[in-house]
């Protein structure tokens, strides 16, 4: 698929990539060579093809593309490779055990109730105010629940600055990624001027959680779970483990922004599919209804909200918070038949797997009752390909707080959808936009009504 010389695919890819790549697949099948420019690119779309790269050979296949907001979130977890990498993960893995999971989720509910107290406010005042930006609220609320349950911090109102600036250099780092001839970002054009001052936003909130955190009493000695994510991160540090200061300011950063991200646009998505299928609403308060009875989630709930779930599984096979995932191979290797040189690079997609019709039937169509069979928020239903729906990746590199992340969105969904309905305003036109996650290009304002 070389697409018009000299840029190849290149200005489809930068206009519309969603749709290039389900064209792709449907003309061209499991497996096609696209050109962006000179360089030669894969799409990989079956699951055993996103199996060999995420799980049987991962280590030959690099992450590729997080140079674009290097800048932002340094040599975290994230983007970090090898040794480096591994030693990283060995250090953040314990903060989401099990056992801490569990307390983390009175904070997530409280961190709602207290969302939806200021929405009853905005209904009460009138004047236009209940309608509001989902994708903004979601946003502001998932990153105000990471601040609270992994660094100890309430931000307040710096998770509104917070939010804006992380968004801001994402989107603008992800538009560099699909440009041949980048600008460096000492020049001070007016996006570089704006990325940098995400950057410095987001440097001095995390130095002021780091500057409170280190003037406060020890948590570990009065905390049963030994402190949170934050309180590992600064022993590390001040026992010389390979966490130097920058790269405290890296994982926190990198956490932060990745751990709120996609949980936001997990829940986003969701509101905007159960406006348009009123009888998945209606089951769903149905369940809630009749599990909690108008009362608080709790986390002994969680396997008692199964339609809950599917909903939420439903809405990530549709609108998969990461909708692609790039990777540069170390060495040549063979896919599906097809051999791929060293330093090509590959693509996945969890959004055109997802809609695969050789594994879902009526792809397009928003139906939660597919996931009655699947047990775990991360795994399709029973007797499908292990990957065919992955959307928090898998294998070794698979999203560190996968399990934070299902029982937030649970939580939070549950809590919402017991009080309130959230309706898109008429005439609003909702489009994917693919960032580094997938989000509604244009927000998605939605009208608030109070459930009685």
């Amino acid at each position: 698929m070389r697409g018009t010389f000299p840029f190849g695919c290149a200005k489809e890819m930068r206009a519309d990539p969603l749709s290039l790549l389900l064209r792709a697949r449907a003309s061209l099948g499991d497996l096609v060579k696209m050109h962006l420019g000179p360089y030669p690119i894969y799409m990989l779309f079956r699951p055993e093809h996103v199996e060999h790269v995420l799980q049987k050979n991962p280590a030959n296949y690099l992450k590729d593309g997080y140079e674009h907001v290097e800048p932002m979130v340094g040599r975290g977890l994230i983007s970090s490779e090898g040794e480096h990498w591994r030693k990283q993960r060995r250090l953040i893995q314990p903060a989401f055990h099990k056992k801490r999971l569990e307390g983390m989720a009175r904070t997530m509910t409280d961190a709602t109730a207290t969302m939806l107290d200021r929405w009853r406010e905005r209904l009460r005042g009138g004047s236009g105010g209940e309608v509001l930006d989902a994708n903004m609220e979601m946003s502001r609320l998932t990153l105000e629940i990471v601040g609270r349950t992994l660094f100890g911090s309430a931000l307040g109102g710096e998770a509104n600055r917070g939010e804006e600036a992380l968004s801001l250099v994402f989107r603008l780092g992800f538009d560099r990624a699909g440009r041949f001839l980048q600008i460096p970002f000492g020049v001070p054009t007016p996006k570089n001027l704006r990325y940098r001052k995400g950057i410095r936003d987001m440097d001095e909130i995390v130095h002021s959680m780091l500057r409170a955190r280190r003037q406060a009493a020890p948590r570990g000695e009065e905390d049963p779970a030994g402190g949170d994510l934050l309180d590992m991160l600064l022993a590390a540090h001040e026992i010389g483990d390979g966490i130097t200061e920058k790269q405290l300011r890296d994982e926190v950063l990198t956490i932060m922004g990745a751990g709120y991200e996609t949980t936001a646009r997990a829940l986003c998505w969701t509101f905007y599919l159960l406006d348009g299928h009123p009888e998945a609403a209606r089951s769903l308060r149905d369940e809630l209804e009749g599990v909690l009875g108008g009362r608080a989630p709790t986390v002994e709930d969680l396997p008692r909200l199964p339609y809950t779930r599917m909903v939420l599984q439903e809405s990530m096979r549709l609108f998969p918070p990461v909708w692609g995932l790039s990777r540069r191979l170390k060495e040549a290797d063979e896919v599906g038949g097809a051999r791929i040189p060293k330093g090509n690079r590959v693509i996945i997609s969890p959004y055109v797997t997802h809609r695969h019709p050789d594994l879902w039937p009526n792809p397009e169509r928003f139906d939660p009752e597919r996931f009655r069979t699947a047990t775990l928020m991360d795994r399709p239903p029973r007797g499908m390909p292990r990957y065919a729906y992955f959307p928090f990746s898998g294998g070794p590199r698979q999203c560190v707080g996968v399990n934070f992340a299902a029982m937030e969105a649970t939580l939070v969904l549950a809590t919402v959808a017991q009080s309130f309905e959230l309706s898109v305003v008429p005439g609003h036109s909702v489009k994917p936009e693919p960032s580094f996650t997938l989000r509604p290009g244009n927000g998605l304002p939605v009208r608030l009504r109070e459930i009685a």
